[in-house]
């Protein structure tokens, strides 16, 4: 096994990612990292969780020390990832050089950033409406750069940047590195990777494998109309931190509201909130403030929360890639977690693909009763004795049956029984189940 120094990387690094904890170079590090060095270009497939972000921050950090006139600009299509990336290139750098790195986010003040961009800093990290909004006012010039960084960009690309893309690209020099990395090369991706890169240096890491050791998948076949009730009941079994993926941003502010009807608990994190909103958020997650955070696949990229004990995927994502970096937000630095999938008939053939690309015989997603039922019977032993809701720590009300309405004798027989309503008796712990007609 190779170590950084093999690589090319100088021993005051070294001494660095020691600090870190970090020893030995990933494939993705020790494939890319000679060739970023020798000023080759990068097509790179490679996901989170490979350790990409060194592969292309290190040698970016190390040309700080080299040449101040060189610049590198780092793409990367959200908020949250971009300011992952710069904690990581910060962790790098002292604190002397702090100040020659840059993060352009939308939701910041453009002052501040402005003033920063004064200072001339030899790194940006930034996403691409951000940049144009900077160029446009004549804030930021793009002609020293000498680095051009495009991360995650499968995902710019599903996000509508290629314009963007396009735009920032006419106020680069040509003559210019450009190290590309997506999770999966498309077509699209692999037009961009023509337009942009000179014989580029192919590297394709290979998959993020899923610790199951770390981390209990499982899987619940459902119908559609269900998969808030299976939520629910799930929900009143676990304990902890939560991340739900849905797929549209309108349904994460549906799904919180919902179950803050229900007592959890929840806020939604989705790509339209503003930048102050979206810090609160993660804040009050942080502090478990909020226990259930409802996202969208993109707004969950960079963040970097380690108290999550449970990811549920109540929509399956569009691909099974994404399947790695939302179940990979729990089971971190050694602790343990759960990842709960809500699967659809329509949805059977997405979860056969997740299944074959990531899941072994063994932790293959299927329901683990035995952990079910330790669930459910600590659930119940929990509740009989503290008298306590399980979602919130208010005592169960006691509701009661509707009275039916008066009515013909015909219009009575229609009435069917619809609602089922829990009932707390008193003087007892049991919950029975009544019928009110309606």
């Amino acid at each position: 096994m190779k170590n950084f120094l093999d690589i090319g990387i100088p021993s005051e690094l070294t001494d660095v990612l020691g600090r870190l904890n970090i020893v030995n170079p990933t494939e993705i590090q020790e494939l890319a990292i000679p060739s970023a060095l020798r000023g080759d270009d990068i097509l790179a497939s490679a996901q989170t969780g490979t350790g990409k972000t060194l592969a292309f921050a290190l040698p970016i950090v190390m040309s700080l020390k080299t040449n101040a006139n060189k610049r590198a600009l780092i793409l990367s299509p959200t908020r949250e990832l971009a300011t992952q990336i710069m904690k990581s290139i910060l962790s790098l750098v002292n604190d002397s050089d702090k100040s020659k790195a840059v993060l352009l986010i939308g939701g910041e003040p453009k002052t501040r950033q402005e003033k920063a961009l004064r200072k001339q800093p030899q790194i940006i990290v930034a996403t691409p409406g951000r940049v144009i909004d900077h160029i446009q006012s004549g804030s930021l010039m793009l002609n020293n750069t000498t680095r051009l960084v495009l991360d995650e960009t499968d995902k710019m690309l599903e996000m509508g940047f290629v314009e963007q893309l396009n735009e920032i690209q006419k106020y680069l020099p040509k003559n210019k590195q450009t190290l590309l990395f997506s999770a999966t090369i498309s077509k699209n991706v692999e037009a961009v990777a023509n337009r942009y890169l000179t014989n580029p240096k192919r590297i394709n890491a290979h998959v993020a494998q899923v610790n199951h050791t770390q981390i209990n998948q499982e899987k619940i076949f459902v119908e559609d109309k269900d998969r808030f009730k299976h939520l629910l009941a799930e929900l009143s079994l676990r304990e902890g931190s939560v991340i739900i993926f849905v797929r549209t941003k309108s349904f994460t502010e549906k799904l919180a509201k919902m179950l803050k009807i229900e007592g959890y608990r929840s806020a939604a994190i989705h790509g339209d909130l503003r930048q102050s909103r979206r810090a609160r958020v993660l804040t009050n997650f942080r502090e478990e403030k909020v226990r259930i955070l409802v996202a969208t696949d993109v707004a969950s990229r960079g963040i970097d929360i380690p108290h999550i004990e449970h990811v549920v995927n109540y929509h399956l994502p569009q691909s099974p890639e994404d399947y790695v970096h939302r179940i990979g937000r729990t089971g971190r630095a050694g602790a343990s977690g759960n990842a709960l999938s809500l699967v659809s008939r329509s949805e059977k053939k997405m979860w056969a693909s997740i299944n074959d690309l990531y899941l072994s015989e063994k932790g293959s997603g299927e329901s683990s009763v035995p952990a079910r039922l330790r669930r459910e019977k600590t659930a119940k032993k929990r509740n009989q004795k503290k008298g306590f809701n399980s979602k919130s720590n208010k005592k169960k009300p006691v509701l009661f049956t509707r009275k039916p309405k008066s009515g013909s004798n015909k219009t009575k027989a229609k009435r069917k029984a619809k609602l089922h309503l829990v009932v707390n008796n008193k003087g007892s712990n049991e919950n029975k189940v009544v019928q009110s007609t309606i």
